[in-house]
């Protein structure tokens, strides 16, 4: 598990002041693609879906995928690979995948940042890396 100091997402203070000490996990994104995934919100079945990979510290992709689990949130393992985590969207959901993705842009994924993508409503800042379908 990772205990880097890092700011939460409103820009408290971060782990050395023993404010904020989420566990929080390696999770480097990549770029936004297509992949047969669930939704990370409805679920569903595995269909090509707007979708990224994660690079997660190797041993620990169970415990992110518990991360999300315990959030509601749909990942799978990554096929061939122990270090990675996919997560998916439908095109109606595709703007808290993109939240997801800025919410953990400093590598570090946590449940507080998980819910800050999920209670987002609008676009994501930033742009969008993503190959929309549809």
């Amino acid at each position: 598990m990772t205990t880097r100091t890092h700011k939460n997402l409103t820009g408290g203070i971060g782990l050395e002041s023993g404010i904020h000490r989420q566990p929080a996990f390696e999770f480097q994104t990549r770029l936004l693609g297509v992949d047969s995934t669930p939704c990370l919100i409805c679920g569903g079945e595995h269909v090509s879906r707007n979708s990224f990979a994660a690079f997660v510290s190797e041993g620990e992709r169970q415990k992110v995928i518990d991360l999300f689990a315990a959030q509601g949130v749909h990942v799978v393992e990554h096929r061939g690979s122990d270090i990675q985590v996919l997560v998916g969207a439908c095109n109606g959901h595709l703007f808290r995948l993109k939240w997801l993705q800025y919410a953990s842009r400093d590598g570090l994924i946590d449940a507080s940042k998980i819910s800050y993508a999920l209670a987002q409503e609008g676009p994501a800042p930033g742009g969008s890396h993503c190959t929309v379908m549809g």
